[in-house]
């Protein structure tokens, strides 16, 4: 049986007014989990009543037990303070058992040009100097924090590119955020809460993924991010893109294709799909790196 049915079911059942709990009010899933407990234990009976079933606590004592392996703390013995994951442990012996964010995350930052800070009430980080003596900032964040800056902030997909900042074709402060393939949930309710900086770029893969996290990163408020697209992107996808990349990702394709938004403003990215649906190919953004065009050998003399 499965153990996160059978919690939710005892959990309501040892909870229910004189042991006993309406068949309906519970799942199919928590149902087959308290029927197999009665089999197995006869600490639990299925009772038909009127027009509907209940189930009712034949041995509580028994019962007990079984709850006890699932749920060993009572939820009220329980610091308010506790962190969620710790109470998790306790009452459900797993960590991700229940609610289980962390109540911040943790951006890798650096800068790239001078000068670029961030500021909130309290206090300001330097992150160009930050990034020249220690190659890199941690920020930590919550969504309603007021961690706010004056330069662009640009995401970055993958660690080369963050790393390595030569690819940038201009010269102008910016912030270079590195969030390793998806933008994670609390990044983009951090964006979503108030203006962080003065433009959001995505770069990413041009493949499904790198353009459904475009998407989400639009529904969170972020109307005006752009999608980067790098010089002869049409080159290089067509000389470098990976049919096998637009294989694994053509369902998140798909739905990119259906959420992104209408108008001018995004016309420039559908006419990347449109490209790498007719090529059927995806391109890695380390492709910035790479000329489209091959290398003429020196004629001879």
């Amino acid at each position: 049986m499965s153990s996160r049915s059978l919690y939710a079911a005892l959990e309501r059942l040892t909870r229910a007014e004189n042991g006993r709990l309406a068949a309906s009010s519970l799942t199919k899933a928590q149902q087959r989990a308290l029927d197999e407990l009665a089999r197995t234990t006869g600490a639990v009976s299925f009772i038909r009543q009127g027009r509907g079933c209940v189930y009712e606590v034949r041995d509580p004592e028994v019962l007990d037990i079984w709850w006890r392996r699932l749920c060993p703390s009572d939820p009220g013995d329980l610091p308010a303070d506790m962190p969620d994951r710790a109470a998790n442990v306790a009452i459900r012996r797993d960590s991700k058992g229940g609610q289980h964010k962390h109540e911040h995350a943790y951006l890798l930052l650096k800068a790239s040009g001078a000068p670029v800070s961030w500021s909130d009430d309290r206090a300001i980080l330097g992150l160009t100097q930050a990034t020249r003596d220690f190659g890199v900032a941690a920020l930590a964040i919550h969504p309603e924090d007021a961690w706010i800056s004056d330069q662009p902030l640009w995401l970055i997909e993958n660690q080369a590119l963050f790393d390595r900042t030569d690819w940038l074709e201009h010269n102008g402060p910016v912030t270079l955020c590195y969030y390793g393939g998806q933008l994670s949930g609390r990044l983009l309710a951090w964006l979503a809460h108030r203006p962080r900086a003065p433009e959001i770029v995505l770069f990413a893969d041009y493949d499904g993924i790198g353009l459904m996290n475009y998407c989400r990163l639009l529904a969170q408020g972020g109307d005006g991010a752009r999608f980067y697209l790098m010089a002869d992107w049409q080159a290089k996808l067509g000389r470098f893109g990976n049919p096998d990349l637009w294989q694994r990702t053509r369902e998140d394709f798909a739905r990119a294709a259906a959420l992104l938004p209408e108008g001018d403003a995004y016309a420039p990215v559908r006419a990347l799909m449109v490209a790498m649906q007719r090529l059927g190919k995806a391109l890695e953004q380390e492709a910035i790196w790479l000329s489209p065009v091959e290398d003429q050998a020196d004629d001879p003399d």
